[in-house]
């Protein structure tokens, strides 16, 4: 197995990991559990970020700048109330 795949499959999991996490905070029953929930979303998004920043690094997972007028366009859809 290559690195890339290895870092894929992580990246992947931790992904899974924080819907899991966000689905669980929701239904926690108290407010206890869901600081639990809440405080485990956090770290495994930082754990993401931390995988995600290496590969990207590494040339592992190339980031594709966007054009201008198309972040304009997601930044009038998105802010629109």
């Amino acid at each position: 197995m290559t690195d890339k795949t290895i870092l894929t499959a992580v990246l992947c999991i931790l992904k899974d990991l924080m819907k899991m996490g966000n689905t669980a905070m929701i239904e926690a029953p108290t407010m206890e559990l869901r600081q639990v929930f809440t405080t485990a979303a956090m770290r495994h998004g930082d754990c993401q970020f931390a995988v995600f920043e290496f590969m990207e690094k590494h040339g592992m997972y190339p980031i594709e700048a966007a054009p201008p007028e198309k972040i304009k366009q997601a930044i009038s859809t998105h802010s629109k109330n």
